[in-house]
């Protein structure tokens, strides 16, 4: 270490990072022999580079981005936490870790599969936010990890209702075949489920349907727990061509016996006319 002359004595030079504290911290006696803290969970302090690199090794502290002014004599003999400059300091990223974490976050993306528009919003959504915060790539993980989660929750629930429409149709079929008439397979059409959330309005959905021809059951005995019962049940009743199956939401005024989470079956075209 340097040695700085101060009339007659010798003071030591002594190198400080500032760190911000993750939790509450006792005070401490640096290598420069001088007393720091007590500290608070978020304080903000110069301390020597010695005490700082143990405290961000344990995990008590984490070392700021915007590097710290020198210390005055005074301000190294009081051991003084530096707040006013501190405070007025922003935490930047390290130079050109912005551009690496982008690439990172779009080459993430990418990997889920997701479209090329949705990739870049998502990425900038993301790198806007992580920039702002102490440990970006940590934050940029948590994020892509959502939407990994979400992603699958989504395949996942398309893989459902193919399954249910294909079941439904076999079921359809079956229930042809009993009643002793059974049309061309491409006559008869089963749609995608509509999946309405406890909140959504049953009656928007009711109408819209109904102004596109389609009619429908709502009694709690045509109410099924599955697409295919709720498309077997309808079919028993009122034999058509089309159906599109419906996951119920809360009651409306209009509709008050609707059973959150059960499916009805809107028909349409009835077979032979």
């Amino acid at each position: 270490m340097k040695k700085k002359i101060l009339g007659v004595g010798v003071v030591m030079a002594t190198a400080f990072i500032e760190v911000r504290f993750l939790k509450d911290t006792a005070a401490i006696v640096g290598t420069d022999f001088k007393t720091y803290g007590p500290f608070k969970k978020d304080d903000v302090a110069a301390l020597p580079s010695e005490n700082a690199k143990i405290f961000i090794k344990m995990g008590i502290a984490e070392r700021r981005y915007a590097a710290p002014r020198e210390p005055t004599l005074k301000e190294m003999f009081k051991g003084a936490v530096l707040t006013p400059y501190i405070e007025a300091a922003k935490v930047r990223p390290l130079e050109g870790e912005g551009e690496e974490l982008k690439v990172y976050i779009e080459e993430k993306l990418a990997e889920l599969g997701l479209p090329d528009e949705e990739v870049s919003s998502e990425t900038k959504r993301i790198l806007e936010e992580a920039l702002k915060q102490p440990n970006p790539r940590e934050y940029a993980d948590e994020q892509l990890k959502v939407i990994e989660k979400r992603e699958e929750a989504k395949v996942e629930e398309e893989e459902k209702l193919k399954a249910a429409r294909e079941k439904a149709e076999r079921l359809l079929g079956e229930i042809r075949a009993t009643r002793g008439v059974i049309p061309k397979e491409e006559e008869v059409k089963i749609y995608s489920p509509i999946v309405l959330s406890p909140e959504e309005d049953f009656d928007k959905v009711f109408d819209k349907l109904h102004s596109e021809g389609w009619s429908v059951n709502t009694a709690e005995y045509m109410q099924g727990n599955t697409p295919e019962e709720a498309v077997q049940l309808q079919a028993k009743s009122f034999p058509s061509l089309e159906f599109q199956p419906v996951q119920l939401p809360k009651p409306t005024v209009r509709h008050p016996i609707l059973t959150p989470g059960k499916w009805v079956a809107f028909f349409r075209t009835p077979r032979g006319a």
